[in-house]
């Protein structure tokens, strides 16, 4: 996605480690950063698949971890300030998507095993800017 300077702002793996990190090009296209997420307990099973820029620098960012769905809020450096997990336990959650409204409140797209009436129900997340569920 598109940064707050203009440049691209992107997810994967970093090549040390595989840990999920925040990759950052600036709008030049003339520098490059690799951030990792500062969380120690990622494993194979966790992904991060959708992240969004704040105006103050910070990142949102949604996906899996375990069986759980994930948003999280990082800063540029990697430390995550937030990190919120929904979901049942043994249950396939995960977010796929996300919005970050003008009012600073977060919409958050998935799919649940936990509620609903099929396997890969749709879900959808309203969260305050701390990630508390506000969803009506």
């Amino acid at each position: 996605c598109a940064s707050q300077d203009g440049g691209i702002v992107a997810l994967g793996k970093s090549f040390w480690g595989a840990r999920p990190a925040i990759f950052q090009i600036d709008s030049e296209l003339t520098s490059s950063s690799v951030v990792e997420l500062s969380y120690e307990h990622w494993s194979d099973q966790d992904e991060l698949r959708a992240i969004a820029p704040l105006g103050s620098g910070d990142f949102v960012i949604a996906g899996r971890l375990g069986d759980d769905a994930l948003v999280l809020r990082a800063a540029a450096d990697g430390t995550i300030l937030w990190m919120r997990e929904f979901g049942e336990a043994g249950a396939a959650d995960e977010f796929n998507d996300l919005v970050v409204l003008a009012t600073g409140e977060i919409l958050v797209l998935g799919t649940t095993a936990s509620y609903g009436a099929a396997e890969h129900s749709l879900w959808i997340k309203y969260l305050d800017d701390a990630g508390n569920d506000i969803t009506p």
